[in-house]
């Protein structure tokens, strides 16, 4: 998995600003947040997916991680030539259960990327969904040739229209062969789009994602595919700077485990989203009057609740508790700084609301709150200095600014709905364990993937 901005990355733009980055990282945090607004699970279809290894084997994609958004190198399909497979990049999304990518047809409705879309019709391996096998009930469609297709609307204004079919995947993994390099995957279910509207990937000029991988608790997610062989368990752990790093299934990521706090995950029918029972905040020790209940979901309307989501840079909080954690964090910087000036946000241009600048190096050293979100079983994600502040040297009098990188949900589009996003979950190992709707966690370095 690569990050958007490692020179890995099939999206590396050189010539960006850090400024341009943080503006990037707030736009696509909300963005992502509007989506998970309105986005709607799905239900079963019949699977038949097999692989060609054994349990003792370990399936692990690799990751390039580099700060925010990170990305799943995959094989796909049969082919005539070596390797059999064509490598293509997917983003991980734990809150959407269809994994798709952008397929040949869709012509001037694809949205840019330098490779070409996917050849399907190519591939010995790939196989369309009759009529006769569209799920009807749960918002398939059968078009007038005979395609089952998938329609998906989110709210950020993306859109998607797939050809539902089924393919052979291919990736690294571990195993008791040392000879053995990949494992196959197959008849795996997944989107060939061939309809994609107002999808980001599309503004980034040598963009090469070109869809992504559904790790939600969806039916049709790539997770819920190979259950079988690996329990309904991943993990991942999101570092610091560019390291090597890989998406773990099953036994493999079980063993990790020991010593990791665990807490429970909320599982609904019709939602593919994780979400987690969040219910206090403390900052500096303290911990902050406020009410639970702010943070429940509600299933009446499908509206609020805490997400665990790694495709948002930035957490978002619901208003409420977002307006009093936000008071905590100012006065607590600004009884330990003497150094420091609050900015406003015409003064930094990011987006972000709390932004301080360090004015004097006399002390050299500027002073955070440790943050704690408590969840169910007691169990506390401590968020340090780097998770909850980015920094960056100002350009007109170059000292250094701190800004806060959690945001408020009162412009989006459920202002009810708490969403921790990939820069706080950094320097955590995330274990999924779906079956038994359960997360671990706990810091860890994520440097070589510990």
């Amino acid at each position: 998995m690569i990050h958007r901005y490692s020179p890995e990355s099939p999206t590396f733009r050189a010539n960006l600003t850090e400024e341009d980055k943080i503006k990037e990282y707030v736009q696509s945090s909300i963005s992502r947040f509007n989506s998970l607004g309105a986005l709607y699970g799905t239900k079963n279809i019949s699977s038949s997916t097999k692989s060609s290894y054994s349990t003792d084997e370990f399936i692990l994609p690799t990751i390039h991680g580099f700060g925010l958004y990170y990305y799943v190198q995959l094989g796909i399909g049969s082919f005539e030539h070596f390797p059999s497979y064509k490598t293509y990049n997917f983003e991980l999304d734990t809150g959407n259960d269809l994994t798709w990518m952008q397929c040949e047809g869709c012509g001037q409705n694809c949205f840019h990327q330098t490779d070409a879309p996917y050849p399907a019709s190519q591939s010995r391996t790939y196989k369309p969904y009759t009529c006769n096998q569209c799920p009807y009930a749960y918002g398939a469609r059968c078009q007038s040739d005979g395609a089952c297709t998938w329609n998906r609307t989110y709210g950020d204004g993306s859109s998607l229209i797939a050809i539902l079919a089924s393919e052979t995947f291919s990736t690294l993994f571990q195993g008791s062969s040392p000879n053995s390099l990949i494992v196959q995957l197959q008849n795996v279910t997944f989107g060939c789009g061939i309809n994609m509207q107002n999808f980001n990937q599309g503004s980034i000029k040598n963009n090469r994602i070109n869809g992504k991988l559904g790790m939600g608790n969806g039916e049709f997610s790539f997770l819920n595919q190979v259950r079988a062989y690996f329990k309904g368990v991943f993990s991942y752990c999101l570092p610091f700077g560019d390291s090597t790093l890989y998406l773990r299934f099953g036994d493999d990521a079980m063993q990790l485990v020991d010593g990791l706090q665990k807490t429970t995950i909320k599982l609904y029918p019709s939602l593919p989203r994780y979400y987690l029972d969040l219910q206090g905040i403390t900052v500096d020790s303290t911990l902050l009057d406020i009410d639970p209940k702010v943070f429940a979901f509600n299933e009446k309307d499908i509206t609020g609740g805490c997400i665990i989501d790694p495709v948002p840079m930035f957490s978002t909080m619901a208003s409420e508790p977002y307006s009093i954690m936000a008071s905590a964090v100012i006065h607590y910087i600004e009884s330990a700084n003497s150094n420091v000036r609050r900015l406003n946000e015409s003064e930094t241009f990011l987006g972000l609301k709390i932004c301080y600048e360090q004015i004097s190096t006399e002390p050299d050293i500027v002073y955070f709150p440790t943050i704690i979100f408590h969840f169910a079983n007691a169990t506390a994600f401590v968020l340090s200095d780097e998770t909850t502040f980015i920094s960056r040297i100002s350009k007109v009098t170059g000292n250094y600014i701190y800004c806060f990188t959690m945001l408020d949900s009162s412009e989006n589009v459920d202002t009810r709905l708490t969403v921790l996003g990939a820069q706080q979950q950094k320097s955590h190992r995330i274990v999924y364990d779906v079956d038994n709707a359960l997360l671990y966690f706990n810091p860890a370095p994520c440097y070589g993937d510990n």
